[in-house]
């Protein structure tokens, strides 16, 4: 068999098409997850919020 006999006959438009919708889809997932991370990792957990609160000694 020959290697031009094993070409799928689809137009290269349709193959430009999925190739863009593969990288938009994968894009947005990119930027939210960097997104969704980025912000939980700001955040400083309650636990040490409530750590850090401590009367002032009396003197």
């Amino acid at each position: 068999m020959k290697t031009s006999d094993a070409v799928s006959p689809i137009a290269t438009s349709q193959v430009l098409t999925t190739l863009i919708g593969f990288i938009v889809v994968y894009g947005l997932l990119g930027v939210t997850g960097f997104y969704l991370i980025a912000k939980n990792a700001l955040k400083v957990p309650e636990i040490m919020i409530d750590n850090l609160e401590f009367e002032k000694p009396e003197i």
